[in-house]
């Protein structure tokens, strides 16, 4: 599976954005990105979790929980992301009580764009900081 397909199907409304960590803090790192840099704001979460909201986010909709891909391609797309881009000793951090939603069809966020509706995974290692950031107007 190719990523620019999967970069068109939201037509802009996805950031997919790799930074190097070169004495760069994080929050530098996500107004670079287009996001507020409110880190403080963020939930610390594991790695399956982080692989959870990324498939829910290819999946669903975030304003109207309408299908956007099978969730069999989002999880290919997962799977094709997290082996390629995603650091084996990353930290993952949200912006969502993902514990909470994670069996339905909405999510609860801390915004961290201008937009109606965002969320994402933010997965920082040593060398790099990975960002998946969705977001969606009502």
């Amino acid at each position: 599976m190719k990523l620019d397909v999967l970069l068109n199907k939201f037509c802009g409304n996805l950031k997919l954005c790799v930074y190097p960590q070169l004495d760069t803090s994080l929050s530098q790192v996500l107004s670079k990105a287009g996001l507020y840099s409110d880190i403080e704001k963020l939930v610390s979460i594991h790695e399956e979790g982080a692989k959870e909201i990324v498939k829910f986010l290819l999946w669903k909709d975030l304003a109207y929980g309408s299908e956007i891909m099978s969730k069999s391609d989002a999880e290919e797309y997962v799977n094709v992301i997290f082996s390629d881009l995603v650091p084996s000793d990353s930290k993952f951090y949200t912006n969502t009580t993902w514990n909470d939603y994670h069996d339905s069809n909405t999510l609860s966020f801390a915004s961290f764009t201008d937009a109606t509706f965002d969320c994402g995974v933010i997965a920082v290692s040593d060398g790099q900081v990975f960002i998946f950031w969705v977001q969606a107007e009502d």
